[in-house]
């Protein structure tokens, strides 16, 4: 039997470690036996441990065929071991979990037909307060973290007005927006068909596009494109952090891959989300192009998910000239700390133009070109991707996480607690990656976009929309 070794970087697919995750793999692509004209299929197979190399029995270990949609499931032996047989060539994602363990996912697995793909993980296990069963819910943290962090005098209380609503079909989650110049909104979706009547189409996507017609909560989606910013060879496995639309262009933030992202990095649309171009990008094995984004995994950077913050139709509120982001290194189970940057409009693409917030110095924001001399922003905390708005209404910042509602007069600062995520109403729990809409905002309220992971009696992994209320503090109370 003829036998070919390669590393499983061959597809430049990613596996970073996302946050408490301990992950060790080795693969081996070996050629099988000469197989008759009728195998097109190829297998992977492996075994799963803990931390310690102790088989995980009854381990669920799924692979996702990125172009049909197919999915694939097997748990592993009384030794970790497991074999997922009759695999589509091509491009998988293939998740892995245990209950009270913190799931796992390789990103892009590439397939070949009549071979064997080794792939081998070891998982730690779940702390107090973390879902193991969760692919993208991070650990929601205690609220006394942030017990030192002072309460709004502008913002008493937040609550949800609404039941959590859906009104679509869809499938996926990172339901981010911006508000276009035409009067649409444009967002992302990921890891899902995306909305109807896409929902009925068995292609799943990395990243999707939608425009949205209407005013919130009356949205009608249409699909734009799939796998945006644009469909790579080999694929990169790209995920949408925030949108904006700013002069007749719309542009993204995204990074790849899923969780502990390798590199962050701009794109762009000049004909409303159809076709993308990417600025900066490059896999790790490849030499750096002009303009290369500086936002990567071996750089430290915490700036690889980029949280635009939108302001108004068309960044329409902006009065000094410059786009801000709120920033932290990972998609999911992030430290915490929140960072800052920001960028003369004109030169958004331009990654040498940004400049990072670096502290206050006589009661003004400092700012640095180097990355690393970037500071976090005082009273910040997120743990997972969030979003980031002006509201006119309040006239205040605002972020929200998937616990927390955070307020500010300037996106320096001084933040402050406005609220925690309602979590009274079961129907609203185990969401994450919140999305503020920017159409739509009432006085003191403001409609915003979450997904979370099919879990009854909690929200389901499709597009939810629900508006928050921000009830204000007493006159006595609000002395700014």
């Amino acid at each position: 039997m003829a036998t070919l070794s390669v590393s499983i970087s061959h597809s430049r697919g990613y596996w970073g470690a996302a946050g408490s995750v301990l992950l060790a793999f080795s693969s081996a692509l070996i050629a099988a036996q000469p197989a008759t004209p009728q195998a097109l299929t190829g297998t992977a197979a492996g075994v799963i441990t803990d931390a310690s190399g102790t088989p995980i029995p009854g381990a669920k270990v799924v692979a996702l065929d990125f172009r049909s949609g197919i999915v694939n499931r097997v748990l592993t032996d009384e030794r970790g071991n497991y074999t997922l047989d009759g695999l589509r060539p091509g491009a998988h994602k293939i998740r892995i979990s245990a209950p009270s363990y913190v799931s796992r996912i390789f990103g892009t697995v590439q397939i070949e037909a009549n071979s064997r793909l080794r792939v081998d993980a070891k998982l730690q296990k779940a702390q107090p307060g973390e879902d193991g069963d969760t692919i993208l819910g991070g650990r929601v943290h205690p609220h006394q973290d942030l017990k030192n962090v002072p309460h709004s005098a502008v913002i008493e209380s937040v609550s949800i007005a609404t039941p959590p609503l859906m009104p679509f079909p869809s499938n996926g989650d990172l339901w981010f927006t911006t508000w276009a110049d035409d009067d649409n909104l444009y967002g992302t979706w990921g890891d899902g068909r995306g909305a109807t009547p896409e929902f009925r189409n068995d292609l799943r996507t990395d990243c999707g596009v939608l425009k949205y017609s209407g005013a919130p909560p009356n949205l009608t989606p249409q699909v734009l494109l799939r796998d945006a910013p644009t469909q790579t060879n080999p694929p990169a496995d790209n995920k949408p952090s925030s949108l904006l639309f700013l002069g007749k262009r719309l542009y993204g933030a995204f990074h790849a891959p899923l969780g502990d992202a390798w590199i962050g990095y701009l794109a762009y649309s000049d004909d409303y989300g159809k076709r993308w171009t990417r600025e900066g990008f490059y896999f790790p094995d490849e030499a750096k192009p002009a303009n290369a984004s500086p936002w990567t995994r071996d750089q430290g950077s915490p700036f690889r998910c980029m949280m635009m913050i939108n302001m108004g139709r068309a960044y329409s509120l902006n009065r000094d000239g410059f786009v801000y982001a709120l920033a932290i290194g990972t998609e999911t189970n992030w430290k915490g700390d929140v960072y800052l940057a920001r960028v003369r409009k004109q030169d958004l693409l331009k990654y040498a133009a940004w400049q990072y917030y670096t502290g206050l110095a006589n009661g003004q924001p400092a700012w640095s070109q180097a990355q690393k001399d970037a500071v976090p922003v005082p009273n910040l905390f997120a743990t997972d991707q969030g979003s980031a708005i002006y509201h006119p209404g309040v006239k205040r910042y605002l972020f929200l996480t998937l616990s927390h509602l955070f307020e500010a007069p300037a996106p320096w600062g001084p933040w402050t607690l406005a609220g925690d995520f309602p979590y009274d109403k079961p129907e609203w729990q185990r969401g994450y990656q919140p999305g503020i809409i920017s159409k739509g905002l009432g006085s003191n309220s403001f409609w915003f976009t979450i997904s979370s992971q099919n879990r009854t009696p909690y929200l389901t992994y499709s597009f939810h929309i629900g508006q928050m209320v921000m009830h204000p503090a007493s006159q006595a109370k609000n002395t700014r």
